[in-house]
Protein backbone atom coordinates (compact mmCIF):
# COMPACT_ATOMS: atom_id res chain seq x y z
CA UNK A 1 0.00 0.00 0.00
CA UNK A 2 2.90 2.51 0.97
CA UNK A 3 4.33 1.52 -2.33
CA UNK A 4 1.30 2.39 -4.12
CA UNK A 5 0.98 5.61 -2.51
CA UNK A 6 4.57 6.41 -3.70
CA UNK A 7 4.14 5.24 -6.87
CA UNK A 8 1.64 7.80 -7.83
CA UNK A 9 3.78 10.19 -6.26
CA UNK A 10 6.65 9.82 -8.30
CA UNK A 11 8.46 8.86 -5.93
CA UNK A 12 9.57 5.51 -6.95
CA UNK A 13 9.76 6.54 -10.17
CA UNK A 14 13.06 6.30 -12.53
CA UNK A 15 12.18 10.08 -13.20
CA UNK A 16 11.97 11.83 -9.84
CA UNK A 17 8.38 13.23 -10.23
CA UNK A 18 7.44 11.87 -13.25
CA UNK A 19 3.77 12.70 -13.94
CA UNK A 20 2.68 10.14 -16.48
CA UNK A 21 2.57 7.58 -13.75
CA UNK A 22 -0.25 9.09 -11.94
CA UNK A 23 -2.22 8.63 -15.39
CA UNK A 24 -1.08 5.14 -15.46
CA UNK A 25 -2.05 4.72 -11.84
CA UNK A 26 -5.58 6.39 -13.15
CA UNK A 27 -5.59 3.74 -15.96
CA UNK A 28 -5.07 0.74 -14.10
CA UNK A 29 -7.69 1.46 -11.61
CA UNK A 30 -10.61 2.31 -14.28
CA UNK A 31 -9.50 -1.19 -16.12
CA UNK A 32 -9.95 -3.31 -12.52
CA UNK A 33 -12.68 -1.57 -11.98
CA UNK A 34 -14.73 -2.38 -15.78
CA UNK A 35 -13.55 -6.31 -14.97
CA UNK A 36 -14.69 -6.05 -11.64
CA UNK A 37 -11.58 -7.04 -9.50
CA UNK A 38 -11.69 -4.54 -7.13
CA UNK A 39 -13.62 -4.81 -3.74
CA UNK A 40 -14.07 -2.17 -1.24
CA UNK A 41 -10.20 -2.37 0.37
CA UNK A 42 -8.79 -1.62 -2.99
CA UNK A 43 -11.27 0.50 -3.98
CA UNK A 44 -10.61 2.38 -1.04
CA UNK A 45 -6.36 1.88 -1.74
CA UNK A 46 -6.69 3.33 -4.85
CA UNK A 47 -8.78 6.34 -4.55
CA UNK A 48 -6.01 7.07 -1.72
CA UNK A 49 -3.25 6.75 -4.15
CA UNK A 50 -4.42 9.39 -6.68
CA UNK A 51 -5.65 11.63 -3.86
CA UNK A 52 -2.10 11.42 -2.53
CA UNK A 53 -0.65 11.70 -6.56
CA UNK A 54 -2.84 14.79 -6.96
CA UNK A 55 -2.32 16.58 -3.37
CA UNK A 56 2.10 16.23 -4.12
CA UNK A 57 1.59 17.33 -7.43
CA UNK A 58 -0.61 20.69 -6.47
CA UNK A 59 1.37 21.34 -2.65
CA UNK A 60 5.10 20.86 -3.72
CA UNK A 61 7.17 21.37 -6.39
CA UNK A 62 8.45 18.37 -7.10
CA UNK A 63 7.27 17.79 -11.04
CA UNK A 64 7.26 21.39 -11.75
CA UNK A 65 10.56 21.57 -13.15
CA UNK A 66 11.67 19.85 -16.01
CA UNK A 67 14.31 17.10 -15.54
CA UNK A 68 14.49 15.65 -19.58
CA UNK A 69 16.21 18.45 -21.99
CA UNK A 70 13.22 18.02 -24.40
CA UNK A 71 10.52 19.65 -21.86
CA UNK A 72 13.55 21.66 -20.73
CA UNK A 73 13.83 23.30 -23.94
CA UNK A 74 10.18 23.55 -24.29
CA UNK A 75 10.14 24.83 -20.40
CA UNK A 76 12.15 27.47 -22.00
CA UNK A 77 10.30 28.69 -24.69
CA UNK A 78 7.36 29.19 -22.46
CA UNK A 79 9.63 31.55 -20.31
CA UNK A 80 10.61 33.53 -23.29
CA UNK A 81 7.41 33.84 -25.34
CA UNK A 82 4.70 32.85 -22.06
CA UNK A 83 2.37 30.79 -23.45
CA UNK A 84 3.08 29.25 -26.26
CA UNK A 85 -0.64 29.90 -28.14
CA UNK A 86 -0.26 31.60 -31.02
CA UNK A 87 3.38 30.83 -31.83
CA UNK A 88 4.58 28.46 -34.06
CA UNK A 89 7.64 26.11 -34.16
CA UNK A 90 9.74 24.11 -36.60
CA UNK A 91 11.34 20.73 -35.36
CA UNK A 92 14.18 19.36 -37.72
CA UNK A 93 15.02 15.40 -36.91
CA UNK A 94 12.12 13.01 -36.43
CA UNK A 95 13.61 10.66 -34.19
CA UNK A 96 12.69 9.87 -30.72
CA UNK A 97 13.52 13.46 -28.95
CA UNK A 98 11.86 15.03 -31.88
CA UNK A 99 9.12 13.08 -31.35
CA UNK A 100 9.39 14.03 -27.33
CA UNK A 101 9.48 17.62 -28.29
CA UNK A 102 6.85 17.75 -30.25
CA UNK A 103 4.46 15.81 -28.01
CA UNK A 104 5.59 18.51 -25.32
CA UNK A 105 4.87 21.36 -27.32
CA UNK A 106 0.78 19.77 -28.50
CA UNK A 107 0.75 19.61 -25.04
CA UNK A 108 1.58 23.35 -24.38
CA UNK A 109 -0.87 24.93 -26.85
CA UNK A 110 1.77 25.47 -29.23
CA UNK A 111 -0.47 27.08 -32.77
CA UNK A 112 1.76 25.87 -35.83
CA UNK A 113 4.03 23.19 -35.55
CA UNK A 114 6.01 21.41 -38.63
CA UNK A 115 8.59 19.13 -39.11
CA UNK A 116 11.45 18.49 -41.29
CA UNK A 117 14.05 15.32 -41.62
CA UNK A 118 16.13 14.14 -44.67
CA UNK A 119 13.81 11.38 -44.55
CA UNK A 120 10.52 12.61 -45.28
CA UNK A 121 8.72 9.67 -44.91
CA UNK A 122 9.73 9.27 -41.47
CA UNK A 123 8.84 12.90 -41.31
CA UNK A 124 5.25 11.84 -42.80
CA UNK A 125 4.44 8.93 -40.15
CA UNK A 126 5.49 11.56 -37.27
CA UNK A 127 3.08 14.43 -38.70
CA UNK A 128 0.55 11.94 -39.21
CA UNK A 129 0.89 11.18 -35.38
CA UNK A 130 1.37 14.97 -33.97
CA UNK A 131 -0.72 16.43 -36.27
CA UNK A 132 2.23 18.73 -37.89
CA UNK A 133 2.78 19.79 -41.20
CA UNK A 134 5.77 18.80 -43.63
CA UNK A 135 8.74 20.42 -44.54
CA UNK A 136 10.82 19.64 -47.82
CA UNK A 137 14.37 19.10 -46.43
CA UNK A 138 15.45 20.55 -49.65
CA UNK A 139 13.53 23.90 -48.42
CA UNK A 140 15.08 24.38 -45.32
CA UNK A 141 16.18 27.53 -46.25
CA UNK A 142 12.81 29.19 -46.60
CA UNK A 143 11.69 27.27 -43.42
CA UNK A 144 13.83 29.04 -41.48
CA UNK A 145 11.70 32.56 -41.97
CA UNK A 146 8.39 31.78 -40.14
CA UNK A 147 8.82 29.93 -37.25
CA UNK A 148 8.99 31.62 -33.63
CA UNK A 149 11.20 29.26 -32.33
CA UNK A 150 13.50 26.15 -33.76
CA UNK A 151 14.30 22.52 -32.15
CA UNK A 152 17.02 20.34 -33.52
CA UNK A 153 17.65 16.70 -32.82
CA UNK A 154 19.09 15.58 -36.41
CA UNK A 155 22.03 13.07 -36.60
CA UNK A 156 25.18 15.17 -38.55
CA UNK A 157 28.61 15.54 -38.20
CA UNK A 158 28.06 18.98 -39.40
CA UNK A 159 25.73 21.86 -38.27
CA UNK A 160 22.31 21.55 -40.38
CA UNK A 161 22.22 25.21 -39.98
CA UNK A 162 25.15 27.81 -41.05
CA UNK A 163 25.43 31.47 -39.79
CA UNK A 164 24.52 32.70 -43.21
CA UNK A 165 21.77 30.56 -43.79
CA UNK A 166 20.28 32.30 -40.74
CA UNK A 167 21.29 35.89 -41.64
CA UNK A 168 19.47 35.09 -44.64
CA UNK A 169 16.44 34.35 -42.78
CA UNK A 170 16.76 37.13 -40.08
CA UNK A 171 16.88 39.55 -43.18
CA UNK A 172 13.45 37.84 -44.61
CA UNK A 173 11.71 38.04 -41.24
CA UNK A 174 12.68 41.46 -40.40
CA UNK A 175 14.96 40.31 -37.65
CA UNK A 176 11.95 39.01 -35.72
CA UNK A 177 13.56 37.40 -32.62
CA UNK A 178 13.78 33.65 -33.31
CA UNK A 179 14.58 30.89 -30.59
CA UNK A 180 16.72 28.29 -31.44
CA UNK A 181 17.00 25.38 -29.06
CA UNK A 182 20.19 22.74 -30.27
CA UNK A 183 19.72 19.49 -29.00
CA UNK A 184 21.86 17.65 -31.40
CA UNK A 185 24.99 16.04 -30.97
CA UNK A 186 27.11 17.08 -32.45
CA UNK A 187 25.81 20.21 -32.66
CA UNK A 188 23.27 21.11 -35.34
CA UNK A 189 23.47 25.21 -35.41
CA UNK A 190 26.50 26.91 -36.55
CA UNK A 191 28.20 28.24 -32.71
CA UNK A 192 28.61 31.75 -34.51
CA UNK A 193 24.60 32.14 -34.32
CA UNK A 194 24.37 33.67 -31.44
CA UNK A 195 25.97 36.13 -32.16
CA UNK A 196 23.10 37.74 -34.41
CA UNK A 197 20.84 40.29 -33.37
CA UNK A 198 17.69 38.39 -31.92
CA UNK A 199 19.07 34.72 -32.37
CA UNK A 200 18.87 33.31 -29.06
CA UNK A 201 20.70 30.01 -28.82
CA UNK A 202 20.67 27.33 -26.44
CA UNK A 203 22.31 23.81 -26.91
CA UNK A 204 22.61 20.71 -24.76
CA UNK A 205 24.79 22.81 -22.48
CA UNK A 206 22.73 25.28 -21.69
CA UNK A 207 19.90 23.04 -20.80
CA UNK A 208 21.59 20.34 -19.09
CA UNK A 209 23.15 22.68 -16.80
CA UNK A 210 19.02 23.71 -16.02
CA UNK A 211 17.70 19.93 -16.09
CA UNK A 212 20.61 19.32 -13.26
CA UNK A 213 19.93 22.24 -11.27
CA UNK A 214 15.87 21.35 -11.81
CA UNK A 215 16.73 17.25 -10.47
CA UNK A 216 18.41 18.83 -7.05
CA UNK A 217 15.12 21.42 -6.64
CA UNK A 218 13.10 18.09 -7.04
CA UNK A 219 14.96 16.67 -4.56
CA UNK A 220 14.72 19.26 -2.07
CA UNK A 221 10.60 18.59 -2.41
CA UNK A 222 11.39 14.95 -1.09
CA UNK A 223 10.61 15.64 2.42
CA UNK A 224 7.23 17.25 1.62
CA UNK A 225 6.03 14.38 -0.54
CA UNK A 226 6.89 11.75 1.92
CA UNK A 227 5.10 13.51 4.46
CA UNK A 228 1.86 13.63 2.25
CA UNK A 229 2.14 9.87 1.71
CA UNK A 230 2.74 9.38 5.29
CA UNK A 231 -0.47 11.26 6.16
CA UNK A 232 -2.93 9.29 3.29
CA UNK A 233 -1.18 5.91 4.79
CA UNK A 234 -2.56 6.73 8.54
CA UNK A 235 -5.55 7.80 6.91
CA UNK A 236 -5.88 4.46 5.22
CA UNK A 237 -5.02 2.66 7.93
CA UNK A 238 -7.24 4.14 10.00
CA UNK A 239 -10.50 3.63 7.90
CA UNK A 240 -9.20 -0.19 7.72
CA UNK A 241 -9.07 -0.10 11.79
CA UNK A 242 -12.49 1.48 11.47
CA UNK A 243 -14.12 -1.37 8.91
CA UNK A 244 -12.37 -3.87 11.28
CA UNK A 245 -13.78 -2.23 14.22
CA UNK A 246 -17.12 -2.37 12.22
CA UNK A 247 -16.97 -5.96 11.98
CA UNK A 248 -16.40 -7.33 15.45
CA UNK A 249 -19.24 -4.59 17.10
CA UNK A 250 -21.73 -6.36 14.41
CA UNK A 251 -20.58 -9.54 14.75
CA UNK A 252 -21.00 -9.25 18.45
CA UNK A 253 -24.56 -7.33 18.31
CA UNK A 254 -25.42 -10.69 16.06
CA UNK A 255 -23.73 -13.12 18.77
CA UNK A 256 -25.64 -11.48 21.48
CA UNK A 257 -29.05 -11.00 19.80
CA UNK A 258 -28.79 -14.85 19.37
CA UNK A 259 -28.08 -15.57 22.78
CA UNK A 260 -30.62 -13.42 24.04
CA UNK A 261 -33.02 -14.87 22.44
CA UNK A 262 -31.91 -18.30 23.51
CA UNK A 263 -32.29 -17.27 27.10
CA UNK A 264 -35.40 -15.78 26.89
CA UNK A 265 -36.77 -18.92 25.26
CA UNK A 266 -35.11 -20.53 28.30
CA UNK A 267 -36.15 -18.46 31.01
CA UNK A 268 -39.62 -17.45 30.28
CA UNK A 269 -40.74 -21.07 29.37
CA UNK A 270 -40.83 -20.85 33.68
CA UNK A 271 -43.42 -18.36 33.50
CA UNK A 272 -46.64 -18.72 31.44
CA UNK A 273 -48.50 -16.08 32.79
CA UNK A 274 -46.81 -13.31 31.24
CA UNK A 275 -48.65 -11.82 28.85
CA UNK A 276 -46.97 -11.19 25.14
CA UNK A 277 -46.72 -7.78 25.97
CA UNK A 278 -44.62 -8.27 29.34
CA UNK A 279 -42.53 -10.74 27.09
CA UNK A 280 -42.01 -8.25 24.52
CA UNK A 281 -41.18 -5.30 27.20
CA UNK A 282 -38.73 -7.96 29.24
CA UNK A 283 -36.92 -8.54 25.60
CA UNK A 284 -36.65 -4.44 25.11
CA UNK A 285 -35.06 -3.87 28.26
CA UNK A 286 -32.38 -6.48 28.03
CA UNK A 287 -31.86 -5.32 24.50
CA UNK A 288 -31.26 -1.66 26.00
CA UNK A 289 -29.05 -3.57 28.78
CA UNK A 290 -26.92 -5.11 26.36
CA UNK A 291 -26.75 -1.74 24.27
CA UNK A 292 -25.37 0.34 27.19
CA UNK A 293 -23.23 -2.23 28.72
CA UNK A 294 -21.19 -3.82 25.69
CA UNK A 295 -22.23 -2.26 22.28
CA UNK A 296 -22.25 1.48 23.02
CA UNK A 297 -18.94 1.05 24.15
CA UNK A 298 -17.68 -1.16 21.54
CA UNK A 299 -19.12 0.98 19.04
CA UNK A 300 -17.21 4.59 20.23
CA UNK A 301 -13.73 3.24 19.70
CA UNK A 302 -15.19 3.31 15.88
CA UNK A 303 -14.74 6.96 16.42
CA UNK A 304 -11.28 7.22 18.42
CA UNK A 305 -8.14 8.76 17.12
CA UNK A 306 -5.34 5.93 17.33
CA UNK A 307 -8.01 3.66 16.53
CA UNK A 308 -5.01 1.07 15.31
CA UNK A 309 -3.70 0.62 18.56
CA UNK A 310 -6.88 0.71 20.56
CA UNK A 311 -8.53 -1.97 18.01
CA UNK A 312 -7.22 -4.73 20.32
CA UNK A 313 -9.77 -3.72 22.47
CA UNK A 314 -12.51 -4.66 19.89
CA UNK A 315 -10.94 -7.73 19.16
CA UNK A 316 -10.28 -9.01 22.61
CA UNK A 317 -14.27 -8.44 22.51
CA UNK A 318 -14.04 -11.54 19.41
CA UNK A 319 -12.34 -13.64 21.79
CA UNK A 320 -14.09 -13.19 24.72
CA UNK A 321 -17.50 -13.55 23.13
CA UNK A 322 -15.53 -16.45 20.51
CA UNK A 323 -17.15 -14.55 18.03
CA UNK A 324 -15.20 -16.74 15.05
CA UNK A 325 -17.35 -19.45 16.28
CA UNK A 326 -20.88 -21.02 15.30
CA UNK A 327 -21.60 -22.79 19.37
CA UNK A 328 -22.54 -20.66 22.14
Amino acid sequence: MRHLFRVAAGLDSMLLGEAEILGQVREAYRIALDLGATGPVLNRMFQNALEVGKRVRTETEIGKRPVSVAFAGVKLAERIFGSLRGHSALILGAGATGEQVMGHLRDRGISRLRVANRSRERAEELAARTGAEVVNWESLDAALEWPDMIVTSVSSPEPVISRPMLERAMAARSNRSLLLVDLGVPRNVAAGAADLYNVYLYDLDHLAEIVEQNKRSRQDEVPRAEGIVQEQVEKFRNWQAGVEAGAVVDALRTRLASDREAFLRERLADWPQLSPEDRSRMAQLMDELLDRVLLGRAESLKGERDLRRKLQNVEALRDLFRLDRDEP
